[in-house]
């Protein structure tokens, strides 16, 4: 029998903070044998299994975090190589890879997911056509571990969660023109 339990952290009320560095953040402790994190956009849905972190009893884990923004222009823009973004704050390409799959399963097998899938699977599929967000929030994450040796400390798993910095580097797409004609042209 499976003791899973799920928590999460700032989902539903933003945790605002001033501080950063392995002293503030997050301090989890406890004697469970094992868990799994996954440090996502609290807007989306977290998917264990790409994002997913095992950590195991007995050691002390630190994630550090940095937070990136990537800005894509919309359409007429090309954006991501060769696609054409979507510029709304209510679209998600998770949701909408999400969408499809249990519209694939309604059609296939007459049944569906509850709740829905992350839309993992169809992740590189051609099968749902599903173009990518302008405006893309990711996480990066440097995450080291460290065994406790000592008896009293070796029954705990210990994680600790803190920001880098409180910055956020921001990559943004700008309009290229090569001369007047690619001026003319739009």
């Amino acid at each position: 029998m499976c003791g899973c339990v799920c928590r999460r952290f700032n989902a539903n009320e933003a945790f605002v903070t001033s501080q950063y560095g392995i002293s503030s953040g997050l301090f989890l402790q406890t004697t469970s044998r094992e868990l799994q994190i996954a440090i996502h956009d609290p807007q989306e849905d977290p998917n264990m299994l790409r994002d997913g972190r095992t950590v195991r009893n007995g050691t002390e884990t630190f994630i550090e975090i940095h937070r990136r923004e990537y800005k894509s222009l919309p359409s007429p823009y090309i954006a991501y190589g060769n696609q054409i973004c979507i510029d709304d704050t209510d679209y998600s390409f998770v949701d909408c890879k999400s969408k499809c799959f249990n519209e694939m399963l309604k059609k296939e097998c007459s049944c569906t997911m509850n709740p829905s899938p992350t839309g993992a699977i169809l992740q590189s599929s051609t099968l749902c056509v599903c173009p990518p967000e302008c405006r893309v929030i990711k996480y990066d994450q440097v995450l080291s571990s460290v065994a406790n040796k000592n008896d009293f400390q070796s029954h705990y798993l210990k994680i600790r969660i803190y920001l880098k910095d409180l910055s956020t580097t921001v990559t943004e797409q700008v309009p290229k023109y090569d001369g007047v004609t690619s001026l003319l042209g739009r």
